[in-house]
């Protein structure tokens, strides 16, 4: 028995030591160390000594800068991207590489495209994730080139890559308006031109749809300089993409009869159409355009006292006339939350 015992102790010993060497000796392995696991891109931004050098495994919306994209974001904070991205483009990722701290970059070795399921602005909210996808429906419009300017001069988010290039789209949904920041810039189907103390501004809008991440940084956190209103808007997003919608056929009864299915919508309409001169004063600009009545025959829009009949605004047609032909529009449905921005009930605005 001794004999044996002799032969095990030294087996015993050498088997413990080599369970404390592998916990403590660093990684020495074939192929890469394990990618720690990352729950959200603030975590590390927020400590970013503990992961410096470090294998990480994140998720987040790829942000396109340059081709191919450039940026890593979610809803609190963002990286710069390096390595193998050459595939990568817009939409949401989950990402493996080395963290380097000093330049705030991602060196990806590994990425997959996710397969998002967009929620609500509210939803959203409600979620504890940083990285919130969401969807929202409404009048998109971008805003004037002097404007957009401003806005990108002065807008600062803490944690965000500080080169972030900004675009930025208002949308007007059923529950407020929501500030839309873009790797690029869209023109929209329906120009509008403003003349204020001899210079003329343009801007594009129309009815659509906004994908991309809701920023979850407090609202009262954001720089927005000296010219804006934190509680202008309801909520800023990055966006992975800005489609403009197809118009559907309508015609006036149908959205009279149920306006809250045409909420929003851009829809085409062969009807007859009478427009006068007027103009809208905000502030000081003064803004020409077109006011005008919609209405699916004659009779109903000039005989008929009860309609059905659609208030108008043409971005277009400024001066007086009658006519009979096809209109395309955003239908705006009057929320208390639009009256805030805007003075009109249910306008459409036309395309030749």
């Amino acid at each position: 028995m001794k004999r044996w015992a002799l032969v095990l102790i030294p087996l015993v010993i050498i088997a413990v030591v080599a369970v404390v060497l592998v916990t403590i000796v660093p990684w020495k392995g074939e192929g890469p160390r394990p990618a720690t696991q990352i729950d959200s891109i603030s975590e590390v931004i927020s400590n970013p000594s503990t992961y410096d050098g470090q294998t990480i495994e994140v998720s987040g919306q790829a942000y396109v800068t340059a081709s191919p994209p450039r940026l890593l974001i979610d809803g609190r904070g963002g990286f710069n991207l390096g390595g193998d991205i050459a595939e990568m483009e817009a939409g949401f990722y989950r990402v493996t590489g080395i963290y380097h701290a000093v330049t705030n970059t991602l060196e990806v070795s590994a990425s997959a495209k996710l397969t998002m399921d967009y929620l609500s602005v509210e939803g959203a909210k409600q979620q504890g994730l940083d990285l919130a996808p969401v969807k929202v429906e409404g009048l998109i419009a971008t805003m004037p080139k002097e404007v957009a300017d401003q806005l990108t001069n002065y807008i600062s988010i803490p944690h965000f890559p500080q080169d972030l290039p900004i675009f930025p789209y208002v949308v007007y949904s059923r529950d407020s308006l929501y500030l839309v920041l873009s790797d690029h810039f869209d023109i929209l189907p329906t120009e509008f031109t403003v003349v204020y103390e001899g210079t003329t501004y343009h801007f594009y809008f129309s009815a659509g749809e906004v994908k991309g991440a809701l920023i979850k940084t407090p609202m009262d956190e954001i720089d927005f300089g000296p010219k804006w209103m934190v509680d202008e808007f309801g909520g800023i997003i990055v966006a992975e993409s800005i489609t403009a919608s197809e118009p559907v056929a309508a015609t006036v009864s149908d959205i009279c009869s149920n306006p809250t299915s045409f909420a929003f919508k851009r829809v085409s309409i062969d009807g007859n159409y009478l427009v006068a001169t007027a103009t809208v004063d905000y502030s000081e600009v003064k803004v020409p355009f077109g006011a005008g009545i919609l209405a699916d025959s004659p009779n109903e829009l000039l005989f008929k006292a009860e309609g059905p009949r659609l208030e108008t605004i043409d971005p277009e047609r400024k001066t007086w006339q009658l006519r009979e032909g096809q209109v395309i529009g955003t239908v705006l449905y009057p929320t208390d939350e639009v009256f805030t921005h805007l003075d009109y009930s249910a306008p459409l605005t036309p395309r030749k």
